[in-house]
């Protein structure tokens, strides 16, 4: 899943404001 977080940050790195939401879940899937 790290692979998978690395590429969504790096999609979302310019709509990451407006993909905050979606990292927050999955930031939130990969700590727990």
């Amino acid at each position: 899943m790290r692979m998978t977080f690395y590429s969504y940050l790096k999609c979302t790195n310019r709509n990451f404001l407006k993909h905050i939401n979606d990292v927050t879940m999955i930031y939130h899937q990969v700590y727990v």
